[in-house]
């Protein structure tokens, strides 16, 4: 894949299973709970040979994510993400960044 060491060592994520992230899984209390802060995702570097590929490794991921940190898991809705991620990805489109688009969406 590509020439580049380290690449396929780890399955890739669906953008929905990302989406669905839930970050308290394995907690059970609102008390532990409340320790959550955020989300991270990270990028190994040494897997990237450019910029372009990082940003094509990164969205729309990120977009994913950045919804995971800030939506509580009852207001989320998988269909109402998909509905505005058209809009996203056209804004992204528009300041010249790569991104892989979502196939997996297309019917």
């Amino acid at each position: 894949k590509d020439d580049l060491p380290n690449v396929g060592w780890m399955p890739t994520l669906s953008l929905q299973r990302v989406y669905e992230f839930n970050p308290a899984f394995t907690l059970t209390t609102e008390q532990e709970k409340q320790h959550i802060l955020g989300v991270e995702a990270t990028i190994w570097g040494e897997s990237v040979k450019d910029l372009f590929r990082a940003f094509y490794m990164t969205y729309p991921r990120a977009l994913a994510l950045s919804e995971v940190g800030w939506t509580q898991m009852p207001q989320r809705s998988w269909q109402t993400f998909v509905d505005r991620l058209e809009g996203q990805l056209n804004y992204l489109w528009h300041q010249g960044v790569n991104y892989r688009v979502p196939v997996e969406l297309a019917n």
